[in-house]
């Protein structure tokens, strides 16, 4: 729903219609529009940070102008799930779920393009993860778990590891298919666990 805000052009979000997510507009050029009510999806103006695309954090207040801190990540919203988010280093246009399994009124949110095995480019001290059910990568809260240690979800590990049910979920390293060098044991060797979902990222199956 959209209705009208005193910033002409400006597409606002109900119900409480304070300003406009994508494009952002009607507030402050410090600010950031926000969902602020994660039960209702009424958005507010929030005073904005100065973290970065893909950097860590717990709220949207920590993040630059613009984004939105979701999946423990800052990133942009967007307007239509299961499309091609637009700007340089993002993906995937997703339903926002917050607690899991719980779809948050008015918020979809991009994500980030990143290197499962060196994210810290594009996500800082965050990691990258593989999404399969959107099929790309994404700047996500990490762990602290590493080699071999015992998992339960997808970001218990150390950035450059996958919670993956090798024997037992387990934090294993990404790596590429065919490059068993890429492994931190001669006696172990790069497996496909993903198949037709896999990620392929410069040129390589992993």
């Amino acid at each position: 729903s959209s209705g009208s805000s005193g910033t002409p052009g400006c597409t606002t979000v109900a119900p409480s219609n304070a300003c406009g997510l994508t494009p952002q507009c009607g507030c402050a050029a410090n600010q950031t529009c926000d969902v602020s009510n994660k039960s209702t999806g009424a958005v507010s103006c929030v005073t904005a940070g100065t973290a970065a695309q893909g950097a860590p954090c717990t709220t949207s207040s920590q993040c630059g102008v613009g984004l939105t801190c979701a999946y423990g990540a800052c990133r942009p919203y967007c307007a239509t799930a299961n499309s091609a988010c637009t700007g340089a280093g993002l993906g995937q246009c997703g339903q926002y779920y917050d607690p899991p399994g719980t779809a948050v009124p008015n918020e979809k949110v991009c994500t980030i393009e990143c290197d499962l095995r060196n994210p810290s480019a594009a996500c800082g001290s965050n990691t990258c993860i593989w999404d399969s059910g959107v099929n790309a990568s994404d700047c996500d809260k990490a762990g602290t778990k590493g080699l071999w240690a015992s998992c339960t979800t997808y970001n218990d590990c150390l950035p450059g590891y996958a919670c993956i049910n090798f024997l037992g979920n387990e934090c294993e390293p990404w790596c590429r298919v065919g490059h068993n060098e890429d492994c931190p044991a001669s006696s172990t060797g790069c497996v496909d666990v993903f198949g037709a979902t896999a990620p392929v990222q410069n040129g390589a199956k992993l």
